[in-house]
């Protein structure tokens, strides 16, 4: 997300949410990555353990004006706690999103109320905010309830559910102001992180990963397995649907026409087409050079594989001359495995590096795009108000209805196979397969 700090880097720090720290460790040096990839994030700042909530989340100092927060997923079944991640938090927020439910469970407002406690306690400081799966349900509520949105720097959430509908009017303005500071990634093939749709009903920017597909092993799907990543550490998306884009514009058309052609209207029409168009071509090259790489990677293998089984046969079938003799002629013609791999990668070197070079330019291009969004945002307050107006209008008017849609069919399927089981119902066992209720 900028120039120091990679997106594997990224991920990496949100994975230091699952380390196992103490108040006694608080001005222990905090790493993220392993062996030769170890890096050092800063020192542990202190350590929140809420048992009434479930609620873990760690500081970590980076330096005088900075500091990482990262709030903890839930716990795996059978380990302490879990219950209260799981029954308390996460079965009751799942419930509120497929239901249509509002407001949030006593782990996010926790999550929320000590977010707020350390930025108050450093006031003149920068925070970046982490977590995966509730823990990233953490991080969204708590950055879209702190009452000095400019202290925060970047909010990076992992395979979450998404919040968006219940969260009040208060709540939504505050993630449309924060709207290019928090980076929402859901891997579509990830059963934990449902309930988004439209670019538009998310907390932050959504990132769709394009993944791979780890079958059965949902475990490792829902932690980081399906991510793709590039040699420089970038992340393969998928690309944006422009058909929200072009709903969008034309809805702002259609209800906000007596601005549509002033400033106000060309800072909004221009933010949208920006923000989709700088995310296709970003997906679209970071996907040209995953795709670079991997042929590269295959065909090296496949290069290899076959000279040396071409060299094996040559000495099985010449018996009558010493290996010495053949590898003497190979290298004078140059066709030693050496050679081989090595005149391949003279030719294609420029190409896998032109590849790397064009994605990570257009990163860095929309990059730019978000923070110069950002900036006009953040001190522009009528440009600011025009864009949370138009994006609340049609949340509202067009996605928010969408929703509400599903959510009472899912409360339809979820009534009719609950009310058997309902106190006073009673029912006459059929076959293996349905009910007779009475």
């Amino acid at each position: 997300m900028n120039n120091i700090l990679t997106e594997k880097d990224r991920k990496k720090i949100a994975e230091v949410e699952y380390d196992s720290y103490s108040p006694s460790d608080i001005g222990a040096p905090v790493t993220y990555g392993k062996g030769l990839e170890k890096k050092t994030l800063g020192s542990l700042d202190s350590v929140v353990d809420d048992k009434s909530t479930g609620l873990r989340m760690y500081v970590v100092k980076t330096d005088d004006k900075h500091y990482s927060v990262l709030f903890r997923g839930s716990e795996s079944p059978g380990k302490d706690g879990w219950q209260k991640d799981w029954l308390d938090n996460d079965v009751p927020m799942v419930d509120k999103i497929l239901t249509g439910g509002k407001g949030v469970t006593s782990q996010l407002s926790a999550a929320a109320a000590q977010l707020q406690k350390v930025m108050s306690e450093h006031s003149d400081a920068q925070f970046d905010v982490y977590g995966h799966s509730l823990g990233s349900m953490c991080a969204q509520y708590a950055a879209v309830k702190v009452t000095n949105p400019s202290q925060i720097g970047n909010v990076f959430a992992y395979e979450g559910p998404n919040i968006y509908s219940t969260l009040g009017a208060q709540e939504r303005d505050t993630a449309l102001k924060l709207r290019n500071k928090i980076h929402n990634y859901v891997d579509q093939r990830d059963a934990i992180a449902l309930g988004y749709g439209d670019v538009f009903n998310c907390i932050g920017r959504l990132h769709r990963i394009d993944s791979k597909d780890l079958g059965v092993d949902k475990i490792s799907q829902h932690m980081w397995g399906g991510y793709q990543w590039q040699d420089d550490g970038g992340l393969v998306e998928m690309q944006p649907n422009f058909n929200d884009m072009k709903s969008a514009l034309s809805f702002y058309r259609e209800h906000f026409p007596q601005f549509a052609h002033g400033k106000q209207g060309q800072f909004v029409l221009d933010s949208v087409q920006a923000e989709f168009i700088s995310d296709a071509v970003a997906a679209h090259a970071g996907q040209l050079e995953h795709n670079i790489d991997t042929l590269h990677t295959q065909t090296v293998q496949e290069l290899r594989d076959k000279v040396s089984r071409a060299i094996s046969d040559m000495k099985r079938l010449l018996a009558i001359l010493p290996y010495s003799a053949i590898d003497e002629q190979l290298y004078i013609n140059g066709l030693t495995l050496e050679q081989v791999l090595e005149r391949f990668e003279n030719l294609t070197t420029s190409d896998v590096q032109a590849s790397k070079k064009i994605s990570n330019d257009f990163e860095q291009i929309r990059s730019s795009i978000n923070q110069g969004i950002q900036k006009v945002m953040d001190t522009d307050s009528d440009l600011a108000q025009h864009m949370n107006d138009f994006s609340d209008s049609y949340y509202r008017s067009v996605v928010e209805p969408k929703v509400a849609q599903e959510q009472r069919h899912y409360a339809h399927v979820k009534d009719a196979l609950t009310k058997p089981l309902k106190p006073g119902n009673s029912y006459t066992v059929m076959d293996s397969n349905r009910m007779e209720h009475k």
